[in-house]
């Protein structure tokens, strides 16, 4: 965060990384809880910040994660650009609804709380390369700038995460969108997981109709023919390692055990709207005394406890060792605000006793066969665990947590320790093992 700007102008610049992300004219930064002012200064971002309007946007602050607001907004601020601030940004493309094609997307999920106003679009036509060339301007192989656009006023940056695929009657998708099926089949949400988008022929289709020999080519009628479910439970791990061993092949399959959540700034809070928490049982807390004590003076508020407790106990998904649950941003009650940010607590349920919160990939079940060859500590440290006869493979106190967020997406995602899936979920090494 940096204030100032020039002599007419009271700017208060946001910069991630070094790149301008927002310009706001004339908006104090404060810490939201008491209204302190926040001095200019690079500060530390402690916990992932929700991505909507108004999203909350922890900073670290005299020792403390705190959240921020920027002039009246309590939280993500619009992206805007105070009259002659352009200059600080690489370029400005011009976004017209005539010539680019705009349409807003989620815009109800988005918007539930800021009103009507489109928060993301999308342009259904590419730029034309003089767009890019006379509206850009930075240098060819230095650090990636956020390219901003300006539509009817308003301003909007670029999300380069979004890669859209040519899908039409005259080209259609070879695969028909199967490689992305295969890499989402294992999302927890029905909403992250993509859909197939080829179609049978018939007499709709059939003088566009064109036969895949894509290897990755997916059917929406796709049904899995094995008839055969597969446990992931500790015996299951240990003993698909026992087998394709025996083939000199070994599969190294383990449920995860020592993710720190606390140390996770990806770990969202239980209380955070849209979030999904799991949880343990602690069956041998037997008491609501016992099992809150473990969160030493911090006491839970009223409405927390009922709000977490009807989760864990009517709403949650997961097995008789893990639960998740889903927090909607729409709930009568929600948490008590002392209790938004916290995570890792226990919290007693008057049901069905006391859980804990973990990390969200606690006990989630891995095929790593790959990872030992590219482990940078060497591939003993992988393999030792089911060499011993472990199912788990516990995480490396010594490793910070911002290096499981950057190579879990390696590891084939099988699902949940005790976990009931199809062989057909298996990853492709398994199916094919003789085992």
């Amino acid at each position: 965060v940096h204030q100032g700007g020039t002599t007419n102008n009271n700017w208060v610049v946001l910069m991630v990384a070094n790149r301008v992300l927002s310009v706001l004219l004339d908006s104090e930064v404060t810490v939201v809880e008491n209204g302190a002012v926040v001095a200019d200064g690079r500060y530390q971002i402690c916990e992932r910040p929700e991505t909507f309007l108004g999203g909350t946007i922890m900073i670290q602050r005299g020792g403390s994660c705190v959240a921020v607001a920027f002039g009246s907004i309590q939280g993500n601020p619009p992206v805007q650009f105070a009259p002659g601030s352009t200059a600080l940004v690489p370029g400005m493309v011009e976004l017209t609804l005539s010539t680019t094609h705009v349409e807003t997307l989620d815009l109800l999920s988005y918007n539930a709380q800021k009103g009507d106003n489109a928060q993301r679009i999308v342009t259904t036509r590419a730029l034309t390369e003089e767009t890019c060339r006379t509206s850009l301007n930075f240098d060819r192989g230095g650090p990636i700038p956020i390219v901003f656009g300006k539509l009817e006023g308003q301003y909007y940056a670029h999300d380069p995460r979004f890669v859209f695929l040519e899908n039409t009657v005259e080209s259609p998708l070879s695969d028909g969108g199967g490689s992305l099926v295969e890499s989402t089949i294992n999302q927890f949400a029905s909403q992250y997981q993509t859909a197939c988008s080829n179609a049978p022929r018939s007499f709709l289709n059939q003088d566009s109709c064109v036969l895949s020999k894509d290897v990755n080519a997916c059917s929406q009628a796709q049904v899995t023919t094995y008839g055969l479910e597969v446990t992931l439970d500790e015996a299951t791990l240990q003993k698909f390692y026992e087998l394709t061993n025996s083939e000199g092949q070994p599969h190294y399959i383990y449920a995860m055990k020592g993710l720190r959540i606390l140390d996770d700034v990806q770990a969202p809070p239980p209380c955070q709207p849209l979030a999904r928490s799991r949880w343990i049982p602690v069956p041998e807390l037997t008491t609501q005394a016992a099992c809150h004590q473990q969160n030493g003076n911090a006491v839970l508020g009223d409405d927390t406890i009922t709000v977490l407790s009807a989760l864990l106990t009517q709403f949650s998904d997961g097995t008789d060792l893990v639960r998740d649950i889903f927090l909607p941003s729409n709930t009568e009650i929600t948490c008590n605000v002392a209790d938004q940010h916290r995570k890792g607590f226990h919290l007693f349920t008057q049901q069905q006793g006391c859980f804990q919160n973990v990390h969200p990939n606690h006990l989630q079940v891995y095929d790593m066969t790959m990872w030992p060859d590219l482990h940078p500590g060497g591939p003993a440290n992988i393999e030792k665990w089911a060499e011993s006869g472990s199912a788990f493979l516990q995480y490396s106190t010594s490793h910070v947590m911002q290096r499981w967020q950057d190579n879990k997406d390696t590891f084939v995602n099988l699902g949940r320790l005790g976990e009931r899936i199809d062989f057909g979920d298996l990853s492709s090494g398994l199916q094919s093992s003789p085992a």
